[in-house]
Parts: C-alpha cells; sequence; structure tokens
C-alpha cells in the first residue's frame, strides 16, 4: 500500500515537477524582462522635452511620465509571463479570459504602437517647425517692426514670433493628431475624435482670416482716432462743445473734450464693423445679427444726437445775433427763436433716434404752442403801451 502511494507521488512529480520548473523560470525570465524593458522605457521617455515639460507640471516628488509608463509595460510583461506560466501547469480552463484579455491587447498593441509613432514623429516636426519659425522672425525683428509701425499697442502682444510658431504648432499638431487617433482603428473613439479634430482644422483659415479682418480694423481704429484728435481741434470743435455746455463743466479737468469723444466713437464703430465681418466669416449668425442691431441703433443714436448738438448750436448763433443789435425789444423775441429752434432740432433729433414718432411730434407740438402763446403774451404785456400808441397813430 505505502509503495503504491510512493509511486504514485513520485509520478505526480515527475509529471509535474518539470512543468512547475518551467513555470517558474517562465515568471523569472518575465519579471527580468518586465524590469528591463521598464527601465528603458523610463529613460527614453524622460528624456523628451514634452515629457520634462509634463514632469515640471507635476511637482516635485511626483512620479514622472517616464515611471508611469515604464510600470504600466512592467505589468503588461508580468500579465503575459503570468498567462503563459499557468499555462506550461496546465490550468488552460481557468486562465482562459485571461488568455483572451492578453490576446485582445496584443493584438490591438500593433495599432497603439503605431499611433504613437505618428504623434510621436509628428509632435517632434512640429516642435523643430515652432522653433525654426520663432527663430526666423525674431532675428528678422519683427516685434520692432511692429512696435515701430505702433501694431503692439493695438494688438497688446509684446512676443509676436512666439505665438506665430505656437500657431503653426498647431497647424501641424492637428492632422497629426487625426492620423494618430485613426491608426488605433478604434471606430468608437476616433471618428468622433477625428470629427472634432477635422471641425476645428477647418475652421482655423475663417479664425484666421477673422484675426487678420480685426486686426485690420484696430489699426484703422487707431489711425482714425489719431487723425480726428488732431484735426478736429483746428476746426474749431472743443471750443464749440465748451461753449455749448455739451461735456459739462468738469470735462476739461477729467481730459475730455469733443473731439476726443468723436475720435472715440469714430474707433468704435470702425472696430464694431470689423467684429460683425469677423462673426460673418465665422458663421455666428446669432451674434453678427446683435452687432448689425447694435450698429443700426448706435448710428441713429448718434445721428440724432448731431442734429440735436447741431441745432442748439444754430440757436445759440441765432440767439446771439438778434442780441447784438442792442435793442431791447429783442430780447424776449431771441429767447424765444432760439427755444423754438432748439425743441425743432430735439424733435428732429429724437424722430431720427427712432423713438416714439408721435409722441415726439405732440410733445413738439405743444411746445412750440406754449412758445407762441408765451410769446404772445409776453408781447401783450410788455408791448401793451406801445401797441396803443401804435392805434393811436392809425386812426389819426
Amino acid at each position: 500500500m505505502m509503495n503504491e502511494v510512493l509511486t504514485e507521488m513520485e509520478n505526480t512529480i515527475a509529471t509535474v515537477g518539470p512543468k512547475l520548473l518551467g513555470a517558474i523560470a517562465v515568471m523569472v525570465i518575465g519579471w527580468l524582462i518586465a524590469k528591463l524593458v521598464a527601465w528603458g522605457i523610463k529613460k527614453a521617455v524622460d528624456s523628451l522635452s514634452i515629457a520634462k515639460t509634463v514632469n515640471v507640471s507635476a511637482g516635485v516628488g511626483a512620479p514622472t511620465l517616464g515611471e508611469n509608463l515604464g510600470k504600466a509595460v512592467y505589468w503588461v510583461v508580468i500579465l503575459i509571463a503570468l498567462t503563459s506560466a499557468l499555462g506550461l501547469l496546465g490550468m488552460e480552463s481557468t486562465i482562459a479570459p485571461l488568455t483572451n484579455m492578453v490576446d485582445l491587447f496584443l493584438a490591438f498593441l500593433p495599432n497603439l504602437v503605431g499611433a504613437g509613432l505618428i504623434f510621436g514623429i509628428g509632435y517632434i516636426f512640429a516642435s523643430i517647425a515652432r522653433r525654426a519659425v520663432t527663430s526666423v522672425l525674431t532675428a528678422a525683428r519683427l516685434d520692432t517692426l511692429l512696435e515701430k509701425v505702433g501694431l503692439t499697442q493695438v494688438t497688446n502682444v509684446k512676443t509676436l514670433p512666439n505665438v506665430i510658431g505656437l500657431l503653426v504648432f498647431i497647424l501641424i499638431l492637428l492632422p497629426v493628431s487625426i492620423a494618430s487617433l485613426d491608426a488605433l482603428k478604434m471606430e468608437a473613439v476616433s471618428i468622433p475624435a477625428t470629427k472634432m479634430l477635422e471641425g476645428i482644422l477647418f475652421a482655423i483659415p475663417n479664425i484666421f482670416i477673422a484675426g487678420i479682418v480685426l486686426l485690420i480694423a484696430s489699426v484703422i481704429a487707431r489711425f482714425v482716432g489719431d487723425f480726428l484728435r488732431q484735426l478736429l481741434p483746428q476746426f474749431g470743435v472743443d471750443e464749440a462743445v465748451n461753449n455749448l455746455g455739451l461735456l459739462g463743466a468738469t470735462a476739461s479737468d477729467k481730459g475730455l473734450s469733443g473731439s476726443i469723444v468723436i475720435a472715440k466713437v469714430a474707433s468704435f464703430l470702425i472696430i464694431l464693423f470689423g467684429a460683425i465681418e469677423a462673426t460673418h466669416l465665422l458663421q455666428f449668425d446669432t451674434v453678427s445679427e446683435v452687432l448689425t442691431k447694435v450698429l443700426e441703433i448706435g448710428g441713429s443714436v448718434i445721428f440724432g444726437a448731431i442734429i440735436i448738438g447741431f441745432g442748439i448750436w444754430v440757436a445759440e448763433l441765432v440767439e446771439k445775433a438778434m442780441l447784438s443789435t442792442g435793442e431791447d425789444t429783442v430780447n424776449p423775441v431771441a429767447k424765444f427763436v432760439k427755444w423754438a429752434i432748439i425743441v425743432l432740432a430735439v424733435s428732429i433729433g429724437l424722430s431720427q433716434m427712432g423713438l416714439a414718432n408721435e409722441i415726439i411730434v405732440m410733445g413738439f407740438s405743444l411746445g412750440l404752442g406754449a412758445l407762441a402763446v408765451a410769446g404772445a403774451i409776453a408781447f401783450g404785456l410788455g408791448g401793451r403801451e406801445w401797441a396803443a400808441k401804435k392805434l393811436e397813430e392809425w386812426k389819426k
């Protein structure tokens, strides 16, 4: 009986022993390979510029990008070695799900490597192109040229070569990202992501042109604003605005004048024109409609304000001309004419602004009628003796 047990144990050891030793050898070799591959990946990845940037942003003490990728590959190799070792022990049915998972990963691995190579090569090329463009534009002293022209104050960009280099980098990296996603052959992920990136890529020309339109509009607005600030005072605009008191008594203390206000309004309208055209190019129809409506309303308000201001100016001139005769009887008439012109100008200006026309016409009629009645009463009370003398003369 004992001999049979010993014989059976010897047979089992003879059968399982080599398999167990083979499994142990596979695990040891797999562990060594995993350690070696993880170390190589860590060194290779951490030497890349993109990995250095990621490591710096992660902070001191955090695992590096190479360490994380190395650990991932380490456990993948260990998993492959484990399935092979368990297979040598005859545990195929137990490790079947694990084997299927490893097989799927190994089948996907070429796609992953291909996508990584495409993105890596594209990233290196994009980085080289970015540095080349930045270096060439810096050597050409583009910032100095823009500063002389005055564009740095308009764009508020001090390092334009770096910005252009970044744009070149993005323009190269977008199609590279699309190609790397296609290489993964994961339609559930790659198709939506590819469509999104293609949409961004197709929108870039319109965005670029819209930016140029806004830049040109800003340059023109700056030029026109400076031109008006220098030209309008020569025609006495500031003096006329101050005499009319349109900006208030403290306007000069705040550095405001008629020419400055007009220049700012003109610059704003030019930039608004550019913004409307930019929204058209970007196909932002709702924003474009809103800006167009703002432009229409703003134009009407500005034109109405010009009419009112011009009317006040004319009223002041007429009053001064009438008072310059020196006759006392002219004073009430001059006041009447002045306010009649102002009421007329305000009525026309408000109507041009698009306010309720019926209310404006009614108010204008009532105001003009009130002025006429007031003038008649003033003339009747003040000129009663003069009228009596005239009637007496006509009787004779």
